[in-house]
């Protein structure tokens, strides 16, 4: 269900202003975990179809490297890391520079 949020004021990587109409609550799994994480939404374009902020990164200790597209973590059990898709990670921005372009 979405929520209605009252002057949620969002910057973007541009540096432009945006208003959230509202935000949801949905579970993030990282096995073994498995968090209920309350998303904003905006309408803009974007590669990114969600961003992860700095306290949620911190509460799941992640540690994020964009040069290896991959955040490590660690587990009761060890650590283990969740990898990004390099091939489709290349085709989003083709299809973005295109779109801008």
């Amino acid at each position: 269900m979405i929520s209605p949020q009252t002057q949620s004021h969002l910057y973007g990587f541009d540096g432009n202003e945006t208003q959230s109409p509202g935000s949801i609550s949905l579970p993030v799994r990282a096995d073994p975990y498995n968090v209920i994480t309350e998303f904003y939404l905006v309408d803009v374009e974007s590669l990114h179809n969600t961003t992860l902020r700095r306290p949620w990164l911190y509460m799941m200790k992640f540690v994020p490297s964009t040069y290896h597209q991959l955040v490590w973590y660690p587990t009761p059990t060890g650590t283990t890391d969740i990898r990004g898709d390099e091939a489709a990670a290349k085709t989003i921005s083709v299809v973005a520079q295109k779109k801008s372009g």
